[in-house]
């Protein structure tokens, strides 16, 4: 099935897309990823979240290292992030636990 058919398939029956292990709440979220070396940050928004996951958008989506910091600006939590997926200026992640930003 190409890119193209799975798309339409998602849109016509959306849980025959779903592959995740739980649920996602939509969000409209100002988050900002924190590179490895520290030197580097980039502004995302993080259009949904769950406890172990979620999708982010923004240019230069396609030269995320594999893992990195992302903090939820407005809640002030870190989460460590591991890249699943990324295209077309948006980005998939897989989430591990939380901390408070300093």
């Amino acid at each position: 099935m190409s890119l193209h058919e799975r798309s339409l398939a998602a849109n016509a029956n959306p849980q025959a897309a779903e592959r995740r292990a739980e649920r996602r709440s939509r969000c409209f979220i100002q988050g900002r990823i924190q590179f490895p070396d520290r030197a580097r940050t980039l502004d995302v928004t993080i259009r949904n979240l769950g406890d172990h996951g979620a999708l982010l958008e923004a240019e230069g989506l396609d030269r995320l290292p594999s893992q990195f910091a992302l903090t939820l600006t407005a809640r002030a939590v870190t989460r460590h992030a591991q890249l699943r997926w990324s295209n077309f200026g948006h980005a998939g992640v897989a989430l591990r636990a939380a901390e408070t930003a300093p």
